[in-house]
């Protein structure tokens, strides 16, 4: 852990950072700690390969949802997490996968009609 402390306690101060871990072994509370003491946002990623869970370190939650494919109800549990985290103070930063198709795209067009904001 150390590593990890001696690192962000090297980065400029007044900016918001988010760590995205992948690999399981970062997924730990004494990582979560660490990032809890700096506000520093343990990014929510989520794909076909890992999945990490929604520990909130900081005042802000960082989300990157790069799974292949979301179906409706996908992004209405998205949209209203994303209405409880706004409604809790919670800045929110949430990306979806952004390739050569217009996936990515449609569903955060959609997800902003259905949690309100569009």
């Amino acid at each position: 852990m150390g590593l990890l402390t001696r690192y962000l306690d090297l980065l400029p101060k007044g900016m918001r950072y988010a760590f995205e871990f992948r690999h399981q072994s970062w997924l730990a509370e004494e990582v979560y700690s660490v990032l809890r003491e700096r506000n520093v946002s343990l990014c929510v990623a989520e794909s076909e390969k890992l999945e990490v869970p929604e520990v909130i370190t900081a005042d802000f939650v960082y989300y990157r949802l790069r799974k292949a494919e979301y179906t409706e109800q996908d992004v209405d549990a998205i949209a209203a997490r994303a209405r409880d985290l706004l409604a809790a103070g919670r800045d929110l930063y949430l990306m979806f996968k952004h390739e050569e198709t217009p996936e990515g795209a449609l569903n955060a067009e959609l997800l902003l009609r259905k949690a309100g904001s569009a």
